[in-house]
């Protein structure tokens, strides 16, 4: 009886993070994106990012899976890593390095249009610049 119980509830747990994801999925889909507010798109992103390290902190301390193997937590915790290591280089680091490298600021602002505007942009070594 509590076997059965036990796996109602973990499916319908599992079917809850199921539909977020999709939900943060849909929202990343450039269509959506247009629809919402950047803060409403932006505050659903930072809670699913809120979402996955709750997640691996549950996993850690509450979940079965890692219990009696400890390379398998290991390895778990190397992917988290990993993955958090990449993702704050990318989002961090190489803006970071970029500004330092190239300083970029707006040496212009030409109106070309009603509503419509020309940015020119310089710094050093403008020419080697590669976006």
């Amino acid at each position: 009886r509590w076997g059965r119980l036990r796996r109602k509830l973990r499916y319908q747990t599992w079917k809850s993070w199921w539909h977020r994801l999709i939900g943060v999925a849909v929202t990343a889909i450039r269509a959506s994106r247009a629809r919402m507010s950047r803060e409403a798109w932006y505050f659903v992103h930072l809670y699913a990012y809120l979402a996955v390290v709750l997640g691996f902190a549950h996993q850690l301390a509450v979940g079965t899976d890692f219990v009696d193997d400890p390379l398998a937590r290991y390895g778990w915790v190397a992917l988290y890593v990993v993955a958090g290591g990449s993702s704050l280089a990318w989002r961090v680091g190489w803006p970071l390095w970029f500004n330092a490298r190239h300083p970029l600021r707006a040496a212009d602002v030409v109106t070309e249009g009603p509503g419509v505007f020309s940015l020119y942009v310089t710094g050093s070594d403008p020419d080697r610049v590669r976006l």
